[in-house]
């Protein structure tokens, strides 16, 4: 409870930060595009890099106590997804739409909805519906690196679930 209570309070700490900017607006939008670009080839390296089985090009890209929060409730972290990848999945391929980029000062929050795909010790694997959500953050370089990431199974993917449009 403590930690939901923890994450909270960054997230309003995150959410209220970016909120007295005193920058012009059209400013605002050059560097928000600028450095939406710049965090998005962040997250992009870090997939090429998982796509690859590449610890050290999966670390260039994460921060040194990087953690997955998996939709079954595990924590992963880099090694260990990297040698889980590379020891029973080959012909990785993520896709991933609706990507929403969310900037305050040196933190970012990207979230989209994603498929990951493969052969899981030579069957087929993957194609169920995620969301994601990912924390950024900029590194002593200035550099955007994933601190965070989390998925959640899209409620339609999973049989017998009530979406809320279901609910009304």
């Amino acid at each position: 409870m403590s930690r939901q209570i923890l994450f909270t309070g960054i997230i309003l700490t995150l959410l209220t930060a970016g909120c007295s900017g005193n920058m012009s607006e059209s400013t605002n939008q050059q560097n928000s595009e600028a450095t939406e670009e710049a965090v998005l080839e962040a997250v992009d390296g870090m997939w090429d890099a998982l796509t690859a089985q590449d610890l050290d090009a999966f670390n260039d890209r994460v921060a040194p106590d990087w953690v997955l929060f998996t939709e079954r409730a595990e924590r992963i972290n880099a090694e260990d997804l990297i040698a889980t990848h590379s020891q029973n999945l080959t012909n990785f391929s993520v896709d991933y739409w609706n990507t929403d980029v969310n900037v305050r000062d040196s933190v970012a929050w990207v979230t989209f909805d994603g498929t990951l795909n493969g052969l899981w010790q030579g069957d087929e694997w993957g194609g169920t519906r995620f969301l994601y959500t990912l924390v950024l953050h900029q590194n002593s370089d200035g550099e955007w690196i994933v601190a965070h990431m989390h998925e959640s199974e899209e409620a339609e993917s999973r049989e017998g679930t009530v979406t809320s449009d279901e609910q009304e």
